[in-house]
């Protein structure tokens, strides 16, 4: 790896951000379940397939009547009953009512619905107590979306409601980006995982932790690499053959005489493309490339500072907007 021409070093935040999003595209489009389908990016439209609700529906209980017949005095006999799932078979003729449930589809003939407190039973017979104002307390067909209508446009992030509209519409799958693998690499000799013995020169590894937590959030699929030493063979060792979408590095990328993150990654074919930001903190947070490995398509790589503060704060500048592009 030869050092990195000038016009690399020191970019602005926007000019480094440029160069890191250039040729960034959504990855493939694979099919999966609902829930697996929270907080993922929509691949194609949904449209709707029949109407919702696909029948006139009560909006209330009580009985379905004909309105023509809801006159002062007027005695009804009751005929039948219509629950949600068990419709009423027959048809309302003159002075004719049905019981209704919340739901339940309006049996034909009839074209009001009158609220039960507004009802008076005995027996079979049926009396109503009629307020100033009749409403019809039935919800149309196709009320709240009707069949071939666009209900999602592809590059929607799917959230809860989101996905609640494409249950309604009858789709129990959804066509969506493949998430960004992200796999992340902390670096250095100082380095222990939480929950080991450090030694009186070492520190808890936690970079990496809240970095995956992030990518997570962001919609990557995160994968912890185990933390390496501040040697070239190891950390190359590491990231060669560890299929991702973009490998993340903490640490090792100043130029100082323990900084080889960058010396390791030229053994894989690092093509550098930024390698300073005129930021603090941050500075040395650099971008580039790598070759593909097994055939596949080449893998982009970010290197952050080791201080877990400072790299969290450059992926929300660089890898969050990355990660938007990719999914």
């Amino acid at each position: 790896m030869t050092d990195a021409p000038p016009t690399l070093k020191n970019l602005t935040v926007e000019e480094a951000r440029a160069r890191m999003l250039a040729g960034a595209a959504p990855l493939g489009v694979e099919t999966v379940g609902l829930t697996a389908s929270l907080n993922r990016i929509l691949a194609a439209p949904v449209d709707a397939t029949r109407h919702q609700p696909p029948f006139d529906a009560s909006a209330m209980d009580g009985w379905a009547v004909r309105r023509q017949d809801v006159v002062p005095g007027a005695v009804f006999a009751i005929v039948g009953e219509s629950a949600a799932g068990r419709a009423h078979a027959g048809t309302v003729q003159t002075g004719q009512a049905v019981r209704i449930f919340t739901g339940a589809p309006v049996p034909a003939g009839a074209d009001m619905v009158v609220i039960q407190e507004n009802a008076e039973r005995d027996g079979d017979a049926l009396r109503f107590t009629l307020p100033e104002r009749l409403n019809s307390n039935i919800r149309p067909a196709g009320g709240d979306f009707r069949a071939g209508e666009r209900l999602l446009e592809a590059g929607l992030k799917l959230d809860p409601w989101r996905l609640s509209l494409a249950a309604a519409a009858g789709r129990g799958t959804l066509e969506v980006h493949r998430r960004p693998r992200v796999a992340i690499l902390a670096t250095g000799d100082e380095l222990v995982a939480p929950g080991e013995s450090p030694a009186d020169d070492q520190i808890f590894e936690s970079g990496s932790f809240g970095l995956a937590a992030l990518v997570e959030a962001w919609g990557g699929e995160a994968v912890r690499l185990k933390a390496q030493g501040d040697s070239i063979e190891a950390i190359a060792a590491a990231v060669a053959g560890t299929p991702a979408d973009l490998v993340v590095t903490i640490g090792g990328a100043s130029v100082g005489d323990y900084d080889l993150v960058k010396p390791a990654l030229s053994t894989l074919g690092l093509s550098l493309k930024v390698e300073t930001i005129a930021i603090r903190p941050g500075k040395p947070t650099w971008f580039g490339d790598l070759a593909p490995i097994n055939g596949g398509t080449g893998r982009r790589v970010l290197g952050l500072p080791g201080n877990p503060a400072s790299a969290l704060v450059c992926a929300e500048l660089f890898l969050r907007p990355l990660l938007a592009a990719l999914s």
